[in-house]
């Protein structure tokens, strides 16, 4: 028996765009900052989370805890 996948519209969102990423307490100090800025990649197949490309680190990371700001693009990164 196949199974089929579930797929609704909500959970798309724009190649990109501006994402802020939560940095877990325990990957960070009392004065760091709680979010990085990262530029959206897509998502996995497998349901966990988001790929994401960090420029400061210039690696691909994967997480769930995502802000999206769909009307920013690469452009207006930082």
């Amino acid at each position: 028996m196949e199974m089929k996948r579930c797929f609704f519209i909500h959970t798309l969102r724009v190649f990109g765009c501006k994402t802020f990423v939560h940095i877990p307490n325990d990957e960070r100090s009392k004065l760091d900052n709680k979010t990085k800025q990262c530029i959206f990649l897509g998502s996995k197949d497998d349901g966990f989370g988001y790929r994401l490309w960090d420029p400061k680190e210039k690696k691909i990371i994967r997480n769930r805890d995502v802000i999206f700001f769909e009307d920013q693009t690469i452009e207006d990164f930082e």
